[in-house]
């Protein structure tokens, strides 16, 4: 992962970590939301991971990734069902009747 942040990193116009608020306000507005989540989290654990080498005093990241809200992909309803119930049932009764998959599947 480090070369995909590091990649972002470079894009991203803001290179101070006092500046945090513009960092996060970058990507955000910049970088699909999932991406832009993912980046704050590693931001924060490379911070978290600095503090604890007392390397920094504070972690700015903290708590950013939870302020972006990813959309979910879907509903169960947009799913896509390739068997109804009935035939998924009847294709596991085969396996697990078959002398070959039984013993290796069930």
């Amino acid at each position: 992962m480090y070369g995909w942040v590091s990649k972002h990193l470079d894009h991203c116009p803001h290179k101070n970590l006092a500046d945090s608020q513009a960092v996060f306000d970058w990507f955000t507005s910049n970088v699909p939301a999932d991406s832009a989540k993912r980046l704050m989290m590693h931001l924060s654990a490379c911070c978290k991971w600095a503090r604890k080498l007392e390397v920094l005093e504070t972690n700015l990241f903290d708590g950013m990734a939870s302020e972006i809200k990813v959309k979910k992909s879907g509903t169960e309803e947009d799913e896509i069902h390739p068997f109804t119930r009935e035939e998924r049932d009847r294709i596991i009764a085969v396996f697990k009747q078959d002398r070959y998959y039984k013993l290796v599947m069930f």
